[in-house]
């Protein structure tokens, strides 16, 4: 794990020890020191490891923890395959350069990952901040919900999100 600010300093103390440099150069040395070829490249490094270090909120299978739905064997084999650990690297990454585009839009978003079990059951089971979001928005009441609103909302929510 490389450390930035270690980094910058190498670079300002050789450009300190060497006047025929410029800041850009010197980072570019220290970037080839460390087995990168230019210091754009150790940026794009720095960026991976902050999203790889985000962790994310486990999914919610709580519905059938609590005995909600009624689950058969082929059930409960999909619910074994459900998402138990965190993202790979390169959907962090999409996820985080969506996060980074609709926080510059200024559109207001909430996380949401519906499971496999929960979509086969018609179940939109959201965390707080989803619910919250969604009923600031006036878009839609759990409280109030019914099986055929969760399938339109499970499809208006896979369009939207195309994280799969």
């Amino acid at each position: 794990m490389i450390n930035e600010k270690r980094l910058k300093q190498e670079a300002k103390l050789l450009k300190k020890n060497n006047d025929s440099l410029n800041q850009a150069q010197a980072l570019d040395i220290v970037a080839r020191k460390y087995g990168y070829s230019s210091w754009p490249d150790v940026s794009k490094e720095l960026k991976k490891q902050a999203v790889e270090g985000i962790p994310l909120p486990s999914i919610s299978t709580n519905f059938v923890e609590y005995n909600e739905v009624e689950m058969s064997d082929k059930d409960y084999e999909v619910y074994d395959q459900e998402r138990a650990s965190d993202l790979q690297l390169e959907q962090k990454l999409l996820l985080r350069s969506n996060t980074v585009a609709l926080t510059k839009l200024g559109v207001e978003f909430s996380l949401f990952e519906p499971t496999q079990t929960g979509l086969n059951k018609s179940i939109l089971d959201a965390t707080q901040s989803v619910r919250d979001h969604f009923e600031l928005e006036e878009f839609h009441y759990y409280f109030q919900q019914e099986q055929v609103v969760l399938l339109l909302l499970e499809l208006i929510l896979m369009r939207i999100m195309k994280i799969y």
